[in-house]
């Protein structure tokens, strides 16, 4: 289901690193677990680590993988 985010990403609108709604142009099953998560415990909206992927020479992989967090752009 996390695939889902590569063509219809989740936004997030954070105030003082707590996520205070998120949002996406389509309505995914992504989405509905972010949301579901954030019911069952409010720790899920804390931003805890921001990444920046700059290596442009990776190929992204589909899916929630450990390498695709320094994909560039």
């Amino acid at each position: 289901m996390l695939e889902e985010i590569e063509h219809a990403p989740l936004i997030a609108e954070v105030e003082n690193g707590v996520i205070t709604a998120v949002s996406s142009e389509q309505d995914t099953a992504a989405l509905k677990i972010i949301e579901s998560l954030f019911m069952v415990d409010s720790r899920y909206r804390i931003i805890w680590e921001l990444g920046i992927g700059s290596h442009t020479g990776l190929e992204n992989k589909r899916g929630n993988f450990a390498p695709n967090e320094s994909f560039g752009g």
